[in-house]
């Protein structure tokens, strides 16, 4: 009983970088016109920029991301607006992101050698605090949790209430409509792409913070992150309720098998399977999307 407990506050707490990933991946697919392939890469290359910019000016990690933030919003925002995807098809769009993901991950590999990294916390790392006499949860994990609930809940938030919100949900309608109506199609996707960047930084640091990344990672993080999109249906709460399903089918998975026995991740697209074959519309059904 207490290992299952302890496998269920672990899972639940991996699921929090989940959640963050499939949130970004969503975000970005209610302004294109399909998913996104280079998401993971984006991710994985934006912790690599995070570990390079904290070490090369001898910083906290945590420091680091919040410099790194501004950095991968910009990126974010100038791919859109160079790619300018409400001028293409859904093939060219796709063509276009496996281009970019392509390029990050062998520039990762000729720049790094493909030399994984280690994103080190410092203390907190080895701090942990107490559930009961055999089990305590490392303080790290908990901070990814805590920052993942306010980060979705927020997100929901504005994408629910703000004027931006309801531009998004506009142009996730139709972007020559919204053209027609006078919104700024290709700023709005912009400024939606720069968002979904960031929440790829946040998630991809504390998945580095736990787990080696290398960037042959990078189809790993797309994958957990179109898995959450698709289980977690179209509501941000969604998301964090699939981060923290699948986080904990991964860790069970993981302790039945061994952590390098790969069972984690084959008992997650299981229930990827299971949930697209039975409930295609996810946890949250379309009349309780993030619009409703």
């Amino acid at each position: 009983m207490i290992e299952w407990l302890e496998i269920f506050l672990a899972g639940s707490l991996l699921g929090g970088p989940y959640a963050l990933l499939g949130a970004g991946l969503a975000v970005m697919r209610l302004v294109v016109p399909t998913t996104n392939v280079a998401f993971g890469a984006i991710g994985v290359g934006s912790a690599y920029g995070v570990h390079t910019l904290y070490t090369a000016l001898d910083i906290s990690p945590f420091f680091g991301v919040l410099l790194g933030l501004p950095l991968v919003f910009a990126c974010g925002f100038v791919v859109l607006w160079i790619t300018n995807a409400r001028r293409t098809s859904s093939t060219e769009w796709l063509m276009t992101m496996l281009a970019l993901a392509i390029l990050i991950q062998f520039g990762l590999g000729e720049l790094f050698s493909n030399t994984p990294i280690d994103i080190s916390a410092g203390s907190w790392e080895t701090y942990s605090i107490p559930i009961t006499s055999s089990i305590s949860i490392p303080a790290l994990h908990l901070v990814g949790i805590f920052l993942a609930v306010p980060i979705i809940a927020g997100l929901n938030q504005y994408l629910q209430a703000s004027f931006f919100g309801l531009q998004v949900r506009a142009v996730a309608d139709s972007h020559a409509v919204s053209e027609t109506l006078g919104l700024p199609v290709r700023k709005i996707c912009s400024i939606a792409f720069g968002l979904a960047f960031v929440l790829a930084l946040i998630g991809s640091f504390f998945l580095s913070a736990r787990f080696d990344t290398a960037p042959t990672d990078s189809i790993t993080r797309l994958i957990i992150a179109f898995q959450v999109m698709a289980i977690g249906g179209s509501s941000m709460w969604g998301m964090l309720l699939a981060g923290i399903l699948l986080g904990v089918v991964h860790t069970a998975g993981a302790t039945m098998g061994g952590a390098d026995s790969g069972w984690g991740v084959l008992f997650g697209h299981i229930l990827f399977l299971v949930f697209i074959s039975l409930r295609p519309d996810g946890l949250y059904a379309k009349s309780r999307e993030i619009e409703s």
